[in-house]
């Protein structure tokens, strides 16, 4: 326990330590992206606390502040048995770990504080979205959020780890292509999985294969990573903070999205990519091209449901709940609303709440992965 307790409190220190080269970067992004009208706070409290958007610091020597993170280290080390780093990305360190009292498996997600950005309000104190929408999912096919912890330097995320776990990023890469049924069963379970955020209130905001684990022994699915996500509106959004691949066409052409149009356009990438074993656009200009090609091999049925989902215009893409009954997913025919006609997707034209008044300059903007882990 002692030894532990020493990794936990050395951990924290070098991962904010060399936090600030990523920070910088995210900095750097987030200045392109509002044309430099944006800062990064970079203040701190009078105790020497690092404050929400504040730059990482390492631990002050005020007494009252040292106390108070001994006490959330003590917390956690008397809770918690810290294990092997399991993942690195540019703004979160995932760890394994057990819960003391039942030798549950768990992942320890420490986010240095200046690489959170988004913060939602919490009994009147002020909470990463990550947390505060990870408290309103329940759900079989969601990654649980057991605890939480601030410190000083960082928060801490205690999720759930299933047994048996690998990403589907891996999986994918291991098999290079899926089999219809296989496929059918982990995208259905990511749907539901969808289903259920949307019913909350919640947007994903970044649905790829690395943010999806699978239990390789009973098959069950479960996404993870609400780093990028927000609260789901029905206005349209000017910010993307997904990963580029999967990036909708209406944002590169006109620099905004509605969510729900968004997300379908997401699992239609996914999709694809299980199927085929690749993403299906490889740069901008295929992307809004949105023209699609599949092997011999590949079903009517499913040929079906990717162009849905891939409809080059948001408002021609299906709704979830009309995915989920999707002849492809039910695996029968279906008998009720005929398939959109792929030539009105392909002319029909953008919406005008979309179309708005389209930015100049940013056409040849550089869109951040979704680099948080877990």
């Amino acid at each position: 326990m002692e030894d532990t307790a020493k990794r936990f409190s050395a951990l924290l220190t070098v991962i904010c330590r060399t936090a600030k080269r990523s920070a910088n970067k995210v900095a750097r992004i987030r200045k392109k992206r509002n044309g430099g009208s944006e800062e990064i706070h970079k203040s701190t409290s009078r105790s020497g606390e690092a404050v929400i958007g504040s730059s990482c610091k390492v631990r002050s020597s005020n007494k009252t502040t040292m106390t108070q993170d001994e006490k959330v280290e003590l917390n956690f080390n008397e809770t918690y048995e810290l294990h092997q780093l399991l993942g690195q990305g540019g703004f979160a360190v995932v760890y394994s770990g057990t819960r003391v009292r039942d030798n549950v498996p768990v992942a320890i997600k420490v986010i240095p504080k200046c690489n959170v950005y988004s913060f939602e309000e919490d009994s009147g104190v002020a909470i990463p979205m990550e947390v505060h929408l990870h408290r309103f999912l329940d759900h079989p096919n969601v990654i649980k959020l057991y605890d939480f912890f601030e410190h000083a330097q960082a928060y801490v995320m205690v999720l759930e780890r299933p047994m048996y776990h690998k990403d589907l990023f891996d999986y994918i890469s291991e098999k290079r292509r899926l089999d219809e049924k296989e496929a059918r069963s982990i995208f259905r379970q990511v749907v539901e999985a969808v289903i259920h955020c949307e019913s909350k209130g919640i947007f994903h905001r970044d649905i790829k294969d690395e943010n999806i684990l699978l239990d390789t022994m009973s098959g069950q699915v479960k996404l993870l990573d609400f780093g990028s996500g927000t609260v789901l509106e029905n206005t349209l959004y000017t910010d993307y903070e997904g990963t580029r691949a999967y990036c909708p066409p209406e944002w590169f052409r006109f620099h905004r999205y509605y969510a729900r149009p968004a997300t379908i356009w997401s699992l239609g990438i996914l999709l694809h990519n299980m199927i085929i074993g690749d993403v299906p656009f490889a740069n901008e200009v295929e992307i809004v091209g949105a023209e699609l090609n599949f092997p011999e091999d590949v079903s009517k049925d499913l040929k079906d449901i990717m162009r849905c989902l891939l409809a080059k215009h948001p408002s021609h893409r299906p709704t979830l709940e009309e995915v989920i009954q999707h002849p492809w997913l039910q695996h029968r025919r279906y008998k009720g609303r005929p398939s959109i006609d792929r030539r009105t997707c392909q002319s029909a034209p953008i919406p005008r709440d979309i179309q708005g008044n389209m930015p100049r300059g940013n056409r040849d903007r550089q869109f951040q992965r979704g680099n948080s882990l877990l």
